[in-house]
C-alpha cells in the first residue's frame, strides 16, 4: 500500500508485489500521485520503518534488505510525502499518535513516548526547551528494545530515522524558524487528533504505473 498523502489531496496505490523485488514509481504515476518518486518516504512499513528517503524504493521489498536500510518491511504500507509537506509536522503527528495510542503496560513506553511527543509538539510550536534535539537523539537509542511491545520501538526508529535524514530540518524548527504547517497544527488541534489515518472513502488506484 502506498499512500501519497500531501495537503491537498490523497491517493492510494494497493497491489501485491513478491518479496525480493524492488518498486520503481514512475515518473507519470508519480506526477499524478504528489511526487511520489522524489518525495520522501514516512512512515514505512505503516508507522514502524521511520521516515526514509526516497531512495528506500531502490531497496529489495524484504525484511532483512529493508532492516539493513535502517527501515521496516512489516506490514509493507508506505505513506509517501509530497515536497509541500513538512517531515517535522508529521513526525510530531506520528509521535503523539503513538504516545496516545500506549496500553500503558509498561513505564519506558508509557513515559518515553509521552517525553518524545512532547518535545516534538514544543519543536514544531517554536516553544522548545535548549535540550530537545539532544534529548530526542538520546531518547532514540537509549528506549529501544525496552518496551513489551513493538510500539516503542517504532516511536525510536521514527526519531533516529528522522535524525539521521532530516537533522537540519528538525534544528532549524527547533531555533525559532518553523513552518507554517506545524504552526497551524498547533494552533488548530496540537496534534490531538492525526491526519495519518486513510480515509474510508478512497477509492484504490491501480498498479499501473509501477514497475517491478
Amino acid at each position: 500500500l502506498a499512500d501519497a498523502l500531501d495537503q491537498r489531496r490523497r491517493h492510494l496505490v494497493v497491489g501485491d508485489l513478491d518479496l525480493g523485488l524492488v518498486a520503481h514509481f514512475g515518473e507519470e504515476q508519480a506526477q499524478t500521485n504528489a511526487a511520489l518518486g522524489d518525495a520522501p518516504i514516512f512512515g514505512a512499513s505503516g508507522l514502524f520503518g521511520g521516515v526514509q528517503p526516497a531512495a528506500l524504493f531502490d531497496v529489495a521489498l524484504e525484511h532483512d534488505a529493508l532492516r539493513a536500510a535502517g527501515s521496516a518491511l512489516g506490514c509493507a504500507a508506505f505513506h509517501v510525502v509530497s515536497a509541500s509537506d513538512c517531515v517535522v509536522e508529521l513526525v510530531t503527528d506520528a509521535m503523539s499518535f503513538l504516545g496516545r495510542e500506549s496500553a500503558q503496560q509498561c513505564g519506558s513506553c508509557l513515559k518515553g513516548t509521552a517525553a518524545m511527543a512532547a518535545a516534538m509538539r514544543r519543536i514544531a510550536a517554536g516553544d522548545h526547551a535548549d535540550t530537545d534535539v539532544e534529548a530526542l537523539g538520546r531518547w532514540a537509542v537509549s528506549l529501544r528494545g525496552r518496551g513489551n511491545c513493538a510500539l516503542l520501538d517504532a516511536a525510536c526508529l521514527m526519531l533516529s530515522s528522522l535524525l539521521e535524514h532530516w537533522r537540519l530540518d528538525l534544528e532549524s524548527h527547533a531555533v525559532g524558524h518553523g513552518c507554517e504547517l506545524c504552526r497551524a497544527r498547533v494552533i488548530a488541534d496540537d496534534f490531538a487528533i492525526t491526519r495519518l489515518r486513510v480515509p474510508p472513502t478512497l477509492v484504490p488506484l491501480s498498479l499501473e504505473g509501477i514497475t517491478t
